[in-house]
């Protein structure tokens, strides 16, 4: 019988600076009999062990109460944005239309920029990393060996790696992954 079940990533975490020990919540899962018995929080104890820092990037509205008895912190400068790029299909789907957006969108690229496909990232994205890290106080560290496992060595799903070079010089990365709905 199913009861509970929750998944993390250990993934190292840059702290203002500094590379700490962290982990990403994923998948908790309660049978409705077993929410608010204490199964989530036991696993949520159990999953924390030995991290400084643990992040959860999104839950339903069942982790909800758990999350809020944590006393767990909103991040409100971790920004989440979605293009919807055929909103006709997306009308579909939720059966409804979608709102007109009033913003203009705006070119930011100049002819210095290159954009290169890659099939893994090198040892040149760590010391990219490492002249960027600042700019990003409370992130994963995105290493080379972190960049690869999650998404260049990925067991299920293809994504697309583009190294972003003005002249000669990394100035960042692009990764996109497309998904097709199946006809």
């Amino acid at each position: 019988e199913f009861g509970s079940e929750m998944g993390y990533i250990p993934a190292p975490f840059n702290f203002k600076g500094n590379t700490i020990a962290g982990r990403f919540f994923i998948n908790l899962m309660s049978a409705e009999k077993y929410r608010g018995k204490g199964a989530g929080a036991y696993l949520f104890n159990k999953a924390k062990d030995g991290a400084d820092i643990v992040m959860a990037l999104g839950y339903n509205n069942y982790a909800a109460p758990l999350i809020r008895g944590f006393k767990w912190r909103e991040m409100p400068h971790l920004k989440r944005h979605l293009l919807v790029i055929n909103p006709e299909n997306i009308s579909n789907i939720i059966g409804k239309k979608l709102p007109k957006s009033n913003k203009k969108t705006q070119s930011v690229l100049n002819s210095n920029f290159k954009f290169i496909e890659i099939k893994k990232f090198s040892k040149t994205f760590d010391k990219f990393w490492s002249e960027i890290k600042y700019k990003y106080p409370y992130t994963v560290v995105r290493s080379s060996e972190y960049l690869n496992w999650r998404f260049a060595s990925h067991p299920i799903f293809k994504y697309r790696m583009f190294s972003i070079l003005n002249g000669t010089k990394l100035c960042g990365f692009v990764v996109v992954r497309i998904e097709r709905t199946p006809n």
